[in-house]
């Protein structure tokens, strides 16, 4: 039967840590890199194609080393070569840092909603233009069972029905993606659970304030930017939750925000929410704590009316911007926002005299002006 890598609670993980530590008396590992090169040279050659590295890569971390899950040490390349064995962290890692020194470009990646489990992890490399899932994660005594799947040449995992498509996993590269507006001829409709996540969640320590916690600092994917088409109708759960965005647009195609959506994406700053939104669902923002703009494409009587579960501070104590701000900024007093009150503002604030209307220039409404409401007008006239 197929063991999977788990993330503990916190008693779990303290109790968990002192059964390693009488196990296995603390002493320095070495954590020297060079010591992987004759592994490496055994393992590859110059004849060989980089699929064949990865092969062989994953096969030797398969076939070498014990699958265990006893002790949460276990999840890193040099206490594999200590211990004989590790979780699938561990193995992951072992792969990882072969690969780089192959020259392979990979990622390690969460695996959990290929592989069912929580906390899981393998690793994806991209090669020829395809992507590659290697695999050697499971369970058992060496030698062990271990796979490279071809992934395909899209940077993104769905499933389809008969009308339309679910994206389930973004597994590319790039810090920036444009979600498709169709795969399979067919509309690209919802993005899934977990779809966007890029890092784990854990609650293991209580001297870690954070539980969104990018555990031994790895990342699982590099995504800081995605644009949403106005094909997707749905978002589910947690799709964005613990992401690295640092913006997100949400197209008018969508009425409803799900519970935990963007729950721990710790680097949010700004949001723009469609008119046509009415419901914003349980911590669908919580712990967003660096969101300081929600640009709203409605009238403040329509944000008002807005169904906004608990858990939302975030996104309530930020400054909301609706379409009545549409006329705030004019600095000129001559009824429209252009470039003409960004000009009057800037010589303003430069401390050359200028007749300017305060309360149409006090964009975040704090009775100052200053460089922010420099920079909002200038937002509200480019948008």
């Amino acid at each position: 039967m197929i063991q999977h890598c788990y993330r503990f609670a916190a008693a779990v993980f303290s109790a968990s840590v002192l059964l390693s530590q009488a196990a296995f008396p603390a002493q320095a590992l070495s954590k020297d890199p060079e010591q992987l090169d004759p592994i490496l040279a055994e393992l590859i050659s110059d004849e060989m194609s980089e699929y064949d590295k990865l092969y062989a890569i994953t096969k030797y971390t398969a076939e070498n080393y014990d699958y265990t899950n006893e002790h949460v040490r276990y999840q890193h390349w040099y206490e594999m070569i200590e211990y004989g064995g590790g979780d699938c962290w561990a193995n992951t890692d072992m792969i990882h840092m072969l690969c780089d020194k192959a020259g392979i470009q990979n990622l390690r990646h969460d695996g959990s909603l290929w592989d069912g489990a929580s906390g899981h992890i393998n690793l994806i490399a991209l090669i020829d233009g395809h992507y590659y899932k290697a695999e050697a994660g499971t369970s058992g005594e060496k030698p062990r069972t271990f796979w490279v799947s071809d992934l395909g040449t899209l940077p993104f995992s769905y499933k389809s029905t008969e009308n339309s498509v679910t994206l389930t996993r973004y597994h590319g590269f790039e810090p920036v993606f444009e979600i498709p507006k169709e795969a399979d001829g067919l509309p690209v409709t919802t993005i899934g659970k977990y779809a966007f996540s890029t890092k784990q969640l854990t609650d293991y320590s209580k001297n870690n304030s954070k539980l969104c916690y990018q555990y031994w600092h790895w990342d699982f994917s590099h995504i800081e930017s995605v644009t949403i088409p106005e094909t997707v109708t749905t978002i589910e759960p947690r799709a964005f939750f613990c992401s690295k965005l640092a913006s997100v647009t949400v197209p008018a195609s969508v009425t409803e925000l799900p519970e935990s959506v963007f729950y721990f994406s710790e680097d949010l700053k700004t949001v723009s929410l469609p008119e046509t939104l009415t419901a914003i669902g349980e911590n669908a923002f919580a712990e967003c704590n660096a969101l300081e703009e929600v640009w709203f494409a409605g009238t403040k009587a329509e944000w008002d009316a807005l169904t906004v579960a608990e858990g939302n501070d975030c996104l309530l104590n930020a400054v909301i911007h609706t379409t009545d701000e549409q006329t705030a900024g004019d600095a000129d007093g001559d009824g429209s926002l252009t470039a003409a009150d960004v000009r009057l503002l800037r010589e303003y604030l430069l401390g050359n005299p200028a007749e300017i209307a305060a309360d149409a220039a006090d964009l975040n409404l704090d009775s100052h002006l200053d460089a922010r409401d420099l920079s909002l007008m200038k937002h509200l006239l480019a948008a």
